[in-house]
């Protein structure tokens, strides 16, 4: 199922500033170049022809420089054009890579990306983890996408927040904590055990107990929460995702630019992908 965005920008905000309700309860109240060569082909024509005092000579062979010149630009400018060409319309047999908006938009803490940066589908997904949906496509299609797709240089994929509560900004404050090369595997740890911890009134106290199984300390997931340019980015992303990019629910999928929400079966995946790919 997917749950609908329940929050305007001041429910945002709000959500943000409920975090420290939500760590005090648990950590107590303190917690907080052939053209150039041309050019100077000709050049070196001129200062050779007027050292000799031939000027005639240096303004004939000048020209004839001036030609050659003319004819290495027109042919570097036919040369770009033709790759511009080959680049929109992908006649390489290579899919052009995603150039939409939502792909080219930049992240104020740094997307979190698995696969090549090369690859010829771009795959997006706005999560928040504490939602169901999430954690039912993290722990029956991810496995696939990543060993498939991913992995093999298919497909770029980018991790997104987009929190529908305080519980999830603060478990995304923790994923912004980890090393670079290791936040999507907090987040798919996060989601595949969601079942585990996310029940009751004391799901974060229980996020944070299974968090120590990727290094978290419980002194170490309190500065996480201090860090408010983590909270601030990730707000800025959620409100983003809301206002540029028409996100209401997670998880939302932009594949190459084409939204698809809801969560995706390996059926649906490899269906979307292989339309796609060569």
């Amino acid at each position: 199922m997917k749950r609908p965005v329940m929050m305007t920008l001041v429910g945002v905000m709000a959500v943000g500033a409920a975090v420290y309700f939500t760590t005090s309860s648990i950590f107590g109240n303190d917690a907080t170049d052939d053209t150039n060569a041309t050019n100077d082909e000709a050049i070196q024509v001129a200062e050779n022809a007027a050292v000799s005092g031939d000027l005639g000579q240096a303004q004939s062979d000048g020209a004839e420089a001036d030609a050659l010149v003319s004819s290495s630009t027109g042919d570097s400018a036919e040369a770009l054009e033709t790759a511009d060409e080959v680049s929109a319309s992908g006649s390489s047999g290579v899919p052009p890579r995603d150039l939409s908006p939502i792909a080219l938009w930049e992240h104020p803490l740094g997307d979190i990306v698995l696969g090549d940066e090369s690859a010829p589908v771009t795959m997006i997904e706005y999560i928040s983890l504490t939602c169901p949906a999430c954690a039912s496509f993290h722990q029956t299609t991810y496995d696939h996408l990543k060993e498939t797709y991913v992995d093999t240089g298919k497909v770029r994929l980018i991790l997104r927040e987009f929190p529908l509560d305080q519980i999830a900004l603060a478990a995304a404050m923790v994923v912004r904590c980890a090393p670079e090369d290791r936040r999507a595997s907090v987040i798919d740890l996060i989601l595949k055990s969601q079942s585990d911890w996310a029940r009751d009134d004391t799901a974060f106290a229980s996020l944070v107990d299974h968090l120590g199984q990727a290094g978290f300390s419980r002194a170490r997931v309190k500065e996480c929460l201090d860090d408010s340019d983590a909270q601030a980015g990730i707000l800025e992303t959620r409100e983003a995702g809301s206002a540029d990019f028409d996100v209401s629910s997670t998880p939302t999928f932009f594949i190459n630019g084409e939204k698809v929400s809801g969560s995706l079966t390996v059926e649906s995946l490899d269906e979307t992908l292989g339309a796609l790919l060569p």
